[in-house]
């Protein structure tokens, strides 16, 4: 069993998502009138191997009784970037007023990850609802030492023309959302990125990163500013969506009175849409757009838009992380989800998705500027861990250009 980072990010999720207020019935699914199929998930099945406690109903409600919910997990994963990960985490679940049907869960996750690439992963994220779920205060902070490929600038190039770039990482985003309307929220707040100890295994070699900064590969980039948000989101469960949209986008500035290596300014525009195709079974069409553009100024190499890179790790299913890297990403994926066995446990999915990068060709020499639409397509297997949240294991296969192929592996789907 095997779990890349994008599971880094949702373990809280996963976890607590069981104690909020259930939005629909997913213990049972109705056949026809008279035919009723209890669900199950992962739980369900190693109880029943094992004979630790015996299920007449298949049913486990969790109250909300508990001002705490937190457990400790050693975990085992893989990606294309890390190969094999090891590590341990920790998530906590709480509430923030007085425990009413209505009230939202607070959540926090961190986790310590090495990897066999030698990689150390250290995440701490929150999410705290004040004042009846009227704000929502978000913390992502990530400490990465990420030796990992580039492949320069520009979408043209093949596997072989990766490089290795060893470099530290620190990132720190904080915001504060207010609620305007049902299911609409906005506000902002404080993101700071920097990159340090960046070194290339091999100087002897130019490459279009010694190119991008003029030699000056071991100076520090770093990126600080405000953030601007707006975020509408209709989904019942943001772990396994089944229905609603997500439109989330981020104004970011930059500013070197703040530190910043250079001023810049961007913004990330994520909208996804799902579709119901059975009222008995868990079938899903769903929809993925996301924008990450370049709008002024010249970013850091390290923290150009690039594949994988987005905050969930979760872009371009078929390609290794940072494969391909620009001053503008347009990225669309769209997916089906189907269910398998009548009792849940088992579901399956194809998918496929299109990356395409523009790039500023001031800053970059030919045959850089070129552009192309990548593809990426693949199939996977689901796992369902708990059916009181949806959550699934999901293990995909996905195949992209030039023979690039691989494993990517999730707690929760992708978008």
């Amino acid at each position: 069993m095997s779990i890349s980072i994008p599971v880094f990010s949702q373990i809280s999720k996963t976890e607590v998502d069981s104690l909020e207020k259930k939005q629909k019935t997913d213990t049972i699914q109705k056949i026809g009138m008279d035919d009723v199929i209890t669900q199950k998930d992962l739980s369900d099945v190693l109880r029943s191997s094992f004979n630790a406690l015996r299920h007449s109903k298949g049913n486990i409600k969790v109250e909300k009784t508990h001002p705490l919910q937190w457990s400790v997990i050693p975990f085992a994963g893989y990606s294309l970037q890390t190969r094999l990960a090891v590590g341990v985490g920790a998530n906590a679940a709480f509430f923030t007023d007085s425990v009413k049907d209505n009230q939202r869960v607070s959540t926090i996750l961190t986790s310590v990850n090495y990897t066999q690439n030698n990689q150390i992963i250290v995440p701490f994220q929150s999410t705290i609802w004040l004042r009846k779920n009227t704000f929502q205060y978000i913390t992502d902070f990530r400490y990465l030492s990420y030796p990992s490929i580039s492949y320069g600038l520009g979408d043209h190039s093949l596997l072989s023309d990766g490089f290795l770039i060893d470099f530290k990482s620190l990132k720190i985003h904080q915001t504060l959302l207010r609620k305007v309307s049902n299911n609409f929220m906005a506000g902002g707040g404080y993101y700071y990125d920097s990159a340090w100890d960046i070194e290339e295994a091999n100087s002897s070699t130019q490459t279009s990163f010694d190119d991008y900064t003029n030699n000056n590969i071991g100076a520090p980039e770093i990126a600080s500013g405000f953030v601007a948000q707006l975020r509408y989101d209709s989904r019942r469960n943001p772990i396994t969506p089944n229905n609603g949209w997500l439109f989330d986008t981020k104004y970011r500035v930059n500013l070197t009175s703040l530190g910043s290596s250079a001023s810049t300014q961007t913004l990330q525009v994520d909208i996804r849409k799902y579709i119901p195709l059975s009222k008995t079974r868990e079938n899903i069409l769903a929809f993925w757009l996301f924008e990450w553009l370049t709008l002024n100024g010249k970013p850091n190499y390290l923290f150009l838009p690039s594949t994988g890179w987005d905050d969930s790790y979760n872009t371009g299913r078929g390609y290794i992380q940072g494969r391909y890297r620009g001053f503008n990403m347009h990225y669309f994926e769209t997916e089906y989800r189907f269910q398998i066995t009548n009792n849940g446990l088992i579901g399956g999915t194809v998918f496929s998705n299109a990356e395409y990068f523009v790039n500023d060709t001031h800053f970059e020499k030919p045959p850089y500027s070129n552009n192309f639409l990548h593809f990426g397509y693949g199939l996977g297997v689901r796992v369902k861990m708990n059916k009181h949240s949806n959550t699934n294991f999901c293990v995909d296969y996905g195949f992209g250009a030039n023979g690039s192929k691989g494993f990517f592996v999730n707690i929760g789907e992708v978008f």
